[in-house]
């Protein structure tokens, strides 16, 4: 029987990788709108990261954002129907 992939070692699908990039695009367009005087943060717990800088505020985004993304790729080959629709 062949032994499964390891997690570290498998394709990453391209649901993931829109999302991802989905996310990235909203950080730096906030980012940017924000530089300009042109936007506010709305959400008040990003608010919070913001206050401490521009780099609390990327690392607070992609901690809110990646540890889904690597547990549905985790779970992906236990359930990848599931997985591709909740991704969709």
């Amino acid at each position: 029987m062949a032994q499964p992939r390891s997690f570290l070692f498998r394709s990453i699908t391209p649901e993931t990788l829109w999302l991802s990039a989905i996310c990235m695009a909203d950080l730096a367009s906030t980012l940017y709108w924000l530089a300009m005087g042109q936007a506010r943060e709305g959400n008040p717990i990003m608010a919070w990261f913001l206050q401490g800088g521009v780099s609390s505020f990327i690392a607070g985004k992609i901690v809110m954002f990646a540890p889904a993304l690597i547990l549905a790729e985790w779970y992906r080959p236990r359930n990848p129907e599931l997985i591709t629709r909740v991704m969709r």
